[in-house]
């Protein structure tokens, strides 16, 4: 796997981790049905709700630019040709992975979840995620060579 598939993603997974937060057990089934069709409708108050890149600073404690590079084995200066093209690659995972968990979650809660979605739920948070990010990273990349 390429630096970028790597960090593509952690990225995923972090955005989706993220964004569990949005709906609990109390979650009214209206409201949450209510927030996926503002989503599917492109509702920048819904969208807003959404986890956006924590690498911009906006939370103390978030993640930092050295933390994403501490995910791949090998050290990113500050001079390397490809730290743009490697920070993006986590941010754009993050994001897909938001909006994935945002959509299956307030799916889930609405009542209205896909057959896949709700198979989906069934293997667990984390098996769910990774599964999907390894999707994610196929859909952005093309399939794998071996």
């Amino acid at each position: 796997m390429t630096d970028e598939q790597t960090l593509v993603l952690e990225g995923f997974e972090a955005g989706a981790n993220a964004a569990a937060w949005l709906f609990n057990g109390g979650t009214d089934e209206n409201d949450a049905a209510a927030f996926l069709a503002a989503l599917e409708e492109g509702d920048p108050e819904a969208l807003d709700r959404v986890p956006c890149s924590p690498l911009s600073g906006e939370y103390a404690g978030g993640l930092t630019e050295a933390d994403v590079f501490a995910l791949l084995d090998r050290e990113v200066g500050e001079d390397d040709d490809d730290r743009d093209d490697l920070l993006s690659a986590f941010e754009d995972g993050y994001s897909a992975g938001a909006m994935y968990e945002a959509e299956t979650v307030a799916a889930f809660y609405a009542g209205c979840q896909t057959a896949q979605q709700a198979e989906s739920m069934k293997l667990g948070d984390a098996r769910r995620i990774k599964q999907a990010a390894e999707q994610h990273v196929n859909d952005y990349f093309g399939p794998a060579k071996v």
